[in-house]
């Protein structure tokens, strides 16, 4: 017999029968049982039919229930796992409960649990069912006032949501303290945390006058200033929101908390963020270029969510691209102003064409406005948020800039206060500019990633130049077919004299399934820049030549453009390679490319040296996997190896005068992480090109330095080679001292790696004392990266598969969330040939017939196998 769940549907949205206006919470904190009160201030939403009341609330117990004062009988109410139903309220009452829970007990990390000896909360999407009984979904929202009693010695620091207004020590030992909040918010931003924390404090003065205090705890045993980066980046992300947007903070205080024990990233709780220790902790020897970029980032995300999530919310799960989508775009464009633009930028679509199009492309396809779910907590995806972003960022294109910013304003001033839809941002976006959205909310609506097939046309006697592009889009689960997008489609046309500039530049707009362009007054063919800014999250199919990308290589100014002719050109090198692996004369490095890439060494060519790293980095070999069905992971890494050789052989004598050139400064700004990028780039070619000669240029980098950065891109440069530096240095690294942010580095270089013995080194370091399966970042860094390294995962074995199969049903036991992001590989068996096929869907099957198993993998797994 097959089995069923309960499937979500938007169409099916209704409103909340009842409405809480006010929200009153005491929490008793115990190592054994938690107490919690709570008090609500109810009413029927008159919009609503008659109905009784129905609160959520699971894995908490009871202990009693009194409406208006008056502590109900066992018969005027009744409990279920899932559920609270009291009978007969009336039309407006206050309702009290007393549960008991454990925190200790919590191992989903979702709710009220432990992180080491602090209490700390995570309540979105449906965790805050797992404090008290209460209405919770997005679209009931109530003011909240908070007290919390706990050992004083234990737990010095009691924190909530809004502002802190009462603190006292009692007689026993514990203390008490009160917070309230002034803004209204629904349940899922519910935030607490009680432990012993350090702390560094700093201000901000808003541009009315306001003096804001922000504070960034660290856990005990950690250096505050640790947290002075994150600070600061929230300083920057402050000031960046009351400029690009005019949107100050609105409370007295702002605080970040760092656990060690979170299944996300971070969580923007009003006034309240909880973080994970890795997008906040940042020293010098721990830490690399990018995770400096990562703080920032995360940092500037949560902030924003203040406006953009917080104050204006989705009204339910559906619309999480709402919040998500549009927050990323924020958090995307503040990184572009805070570093290199282009590089950021570029790094923003690499990580959408790998992750967010294999997402389009495979089984758990869905709109960034899904349709229906089992399991909220699997559409926290690259979807929801990387295209959403997309998609906020081809409305900016489509209108501009200024009106783009007056339709944030309508949005603000229209929703402040309230939980909406994507439709009503749309619609902020639509009268404010004049435009009509209608056919561009197929974006909301349909899922996969469309494909333009371009051509063109010169006419030598009318000097007329024609451009068709024809779109399509994939079929995916349940959307055979698709309608036309609506998007923007940034062009330029460049004269094959090499001219400084493009002769035409132009946004086109695509609304049909086949539009013909025409340029005139052309007067010689001209070579097209297509997609430049990545002005929509598309493939674009058009047959350059190599003399065209070189050229675009040369001679494009858009960063991406220039990027992408390199990428493609890169691409049909390594994948040539691939077809004719076989035949030993085949060269993988083509004349042309290593022209382009002398001429781009060439100093002061490309003055952005971070940009110019970017240019020359070869595509991952998971990009280079999805260009080929079924994938060929051995070919496709050989042939990336070769490539790598022999264009480190060909340009040697440029990679060591860069390398010896560059000597970075041991700090993070702007020129020095340019400097190091390219560098270790350098360094990265010399290796491939003659491990011998130049494994010990590397070993001396990273034995010759403290500043972290350093000295692990050395270590980046020797993790495929096989040799006694390496492993000299990861004795190193590995050690009862390592600091956890510093091992999660080292699980991930070498489940990352390309050596025959990584599978065997995976194995034996999940026994090792200092990995915890029970901590979401050390299965991220250790298994989630094992499932990212194609070679290794496709063993034609199969014994990846069995792994990682073996450990989602173990770790579904007692975390489903975290379980869900690790059996993701295993959903793509459509990509791999016949053989692996079976053996991935054997891993999947065994999955699904465990027992006891949760809705996350259970949704996944299926939808996976439901799949021809």
């Amino acid at each position: 017999m097959t089995e069923t769940r309960p499937v979500i549907y938007l169409q099916d949205y209704t409103e909340p029968p009842f409405l809480i206006d006010k929200v009153h919470l005491h929490f008793d904190l115990h190592e054994g049982e938690t107490r919690v009160k709570t008090l609500l201030d109810m009413r029927r939403n008159p919009l609503v039919p008659t109905a009784d009341l129905v609160l959520n609330g699971e894995k908490i117990q009871l202990y009693s229930v009194a409406l208006n004062g008056t502590v109900l009988a066992e018969q005027a109410y009744k409990v279920t796992p899932h559920t609270l139903a009291v009978y007969n309220v009336p039309d407006a009452f206050q309702l009290e409960t007393e549960v008991g829970l454990s925190a200790y007990d919590n191992t989903e990390l979702s709710g009220l649990y432990r992180s080491r000896a602090n209490f700390c909360t995570q309540c979105e999407p449906h965790g805050f069912r797992r404090i008290t009984y209460y209405l919770d979904r997005p679209d009931v929202m109530a003011c909240f006032t908070t007290s919390i009693t706990a050992r004083k010695d234990r737990y010095p620091l009691l924190l909530s949501n809004g502002n802190l207004v009462d603190e006292q020590t009692l007689s026993d030992g514990r203390h008490y303290v009160r917070w309230e909040d002034p803004s209204r918010k629904p349940a899922y931003l519910f935030a607490l945390v009680a432990g012993d924390f350090q702390s560094i404090t700093g201000e901000h003065r808003t541009p009315s006058g306001r003096i804001v205090t922000l504070k960034v705890y660290v856990e005990h045993d950690a250096d505050p200033e640790e947290g002075r980066f994150a600070l600061e980046s929230l300083q920057r992300a402050m000031r960046w929101d009351e400029v690009q947007y005019g949107r100050e903070y609105d409370l007295a205080i702002y605080m970040i908390v760092a656990v060690s024990d979170f299944n996300m990233g971070a969580m923007e709780n009003k006034g309240l963020n909880i973080f994970n220790t890795k997008y906040v902790l940042a020293r010098s020897d721990r830490v690399i270029d990018t995770d400096y970029v990562g703080i920032e980032g995360v940092v500037g995300h949560e902030y924003f969510h203040n406006w953009t999530g917080n104050r204006v919310t989705c009204r339910d799960w559906f619309q999480i691209t709402l919040k998500e989508g549009l927050t990323v775009f924020r958090d995307e464009t503040f990184t572009e102003d805070m570093t290199s633009q282009g590089v950021a930028h570029i790094d923003t679509v690499n990580g959408l064409r790998t992750q967010q199009f294999l997402e389009d492309a495979g089984p758990t396809a869905h709109p960034i406005r899904p349709a229906s779910y089992i399991e909220v907590n699997n559409f926290y995806t690259n979807t929801v948020y990387r295209k959403g972003a997309q998609v906020i960022r081809m409305i900016r294109t489509l209108i501009g800039k200024e009106a783009f910013r007056q339709g944030m304003d309508v949005y603000f001033e229209r929703h402040d206060g309230q939980a909406v839809t994507t439709d009503d941002f749309v619609a902020a976006m639509a009268d404010a500019s004049g435009r009509d959205f209608t056919q561009f909310k197929r974006w909301y609506d349909q899922a996969g990633t469309p494909v333009l097939d371009v051509s063109s046309q010169y006419d030598t006697q009318t000097k007329t130049y024609h451009l068709t592009v024809r779109q399509s889009c994939p079929a995916t689960p349940g959307q055979p077919t698709k309608l036309p997008f609506h998007l923007p489609f940034r062009i330029a046309l460049w004269a094959q004299t090499g001219a400084a500039q493009p002769i035409v530049e132009r946004t086109l707009e695509l609304t049909e399934e086949t539009h013909t362009f025409t340029f005139t007054d052309i007067q010689a063919a001209p070579i097209p820049s297509l997609l430049r800014d990545f002005s929509a999250p598309v493939i674009v199919n058009y047959p350059y030549t190599e003399d065209e990308l070189c050229f675009l290589l040369k001679h494009e100014t858009d960063p991406f453009a220039k990027w992408e002719a390199g990428q493609r050109y890169m691409t049909r090198a390594i994948l040539h390679a691939v077809d004719n692996v076989d035949e030993l004369h085949v060269r993988v490095v083509p004349t042309c490319l290593v022209e382009a890439y002398q001429h781009l060494l060439t100093p002061g060519i490309v003055t952005d040296l971070a940009f110019l790293a970017r240019l020359l980095t070869p595509p991952s070999e998971m990009y280079l996997n999805q260009q080929r069905t079924p994938m060929r992971v051995e070919k496709v890494s050989e042939c990336r190896i070769r490539f790598k050789q022999e264009l480190g052989i060909a340009l040697r004598a440029e990679w060591e005068r860069w390398y010896h050139m560059l000597k970075p400064l041991a700090v993070y700004t702007p020129a020095a992480v340019g400097e190091r990028a390219l560098r270790d780039l350098a360094l990265m070619y010399l290796v491939a090109a003659d491990a011998e000669a130049f494994r010990h240029l590397a070993y001396r980098q990273a034995e010759g330095t403290t500043y972290f950065a350093d000295r692990w891109g050395a270590m980046m440069a020797l993790r495929d080679v096989a040799c006694e530096e390496r492993l000299t240095l990861i004795k190193r690294l590995h050690t009862a001292e390592t600091p956890a942010l510093v091992l999660n580095k080292f699980f991930t270089y070498e489940a990352t790696a390309l050596l025959a013995g990584t599978y065997d080194r995976v194995k034996q370091l999940l026994k090792d004392r200092s990995f915890d399966l029970h901590n979401p970042n050390n299965v991220y860094a250790l298994l989630v990266a094992f499932g990212t390294n194609e070679t290794q995962f496709h063993h034609v074995s199969g014994r990846g598969y069995t792994l990682i199969a073996d450990y989602v049903i173990c770790v579904d036991a007692f975390n489903p969330q975290v379980a869900g992001r690790l059996v993701m590989p295993l959903l793509r068996w459509q990509r791999v040939d016949t053989a692996r096929q079976a053996m991935m869907k054997a891993a999947l099957t065994r999955i699904l017939k465990t027992a006891n198993l949760s809705s996350d993998v259970y949704e996944l797994v299926s939808k996976a196998l439901a799949v021809s």
